[in-house]
Parts: C-alpha cells; structure tokens; sequence
C-alpha cells in the first residue's frame, strides 16, 4: 500500500512509534494539568454510560498516575509489537484508542 494512501493518524503513529513515543510518554509531556485533563477527557468520553460519576474520577486519576509514572514495560511492548504495526492493514487498534 503507498505511503500516500495511508490515513495522516496512522502515518503519524508510525513516526512516533520509531522514536519509542507511547501515549504514556504523550500525558508525561502534557505535565499534571493537561495530561490530567486529557486523560479524564478520554475516560468520560468512553464510560460515562457505563460507570457512575464516582468511578469515571477514580478511573481517571488511576489511569493518569500509571501513565505518568515513569515508563517501564511499554518500551518492551513497542519492541515487541514494532513488527505488527507495519504489517497492519487493518485500521490501527491506536485509533480506536483515542
């Protein structure tokens, strides 16, 4: 498949993927406020129909304070799963994610 033909986000995660970029090292960068505020943005956004206010905070917080956390075992991950991104010609399971 060209280069060219291949959907902007699905370039563009490849590029980072490169560089060992992880969503994890996106909300490290965004700092407390912004990475917080995304985090919970995205949570709200899947589960609010599932989980009460209550849970959709704590998920949240939970979520944002391992992703914060120094990275570990998601630069194994991206070794491990390199191969499979580049012979993907489904739709990237990253944009299903955001």
């Amino acid at each position: 498949m060209p280069e060219r033909s291949i959907d902007w986000r699905i370039r563009l995660m490849r590029q980072l993927w490169k560089f060992s970029i992880t969503p994890q090292t996106i909300i490290r960068l965004l700092g407390r406020n912004w990475g917080q505020d995304l985090v919970r943005r995205a949570v709200y956004a899947r589960f609010t129909r599932k989980w009460s206010p209550l849970e959709l905070e704590l998920m949240s917080q939970y979520l944002y304070h391992i992703s914060a956390a120094p990275g570990n075992g998601e630069f194994a991950l991206n070794a491990i799963l390199e191969p499979l991104v580049y012979k993907s010609t489904r739709k990237s399971i990253f944009l299903s994610i955001f």
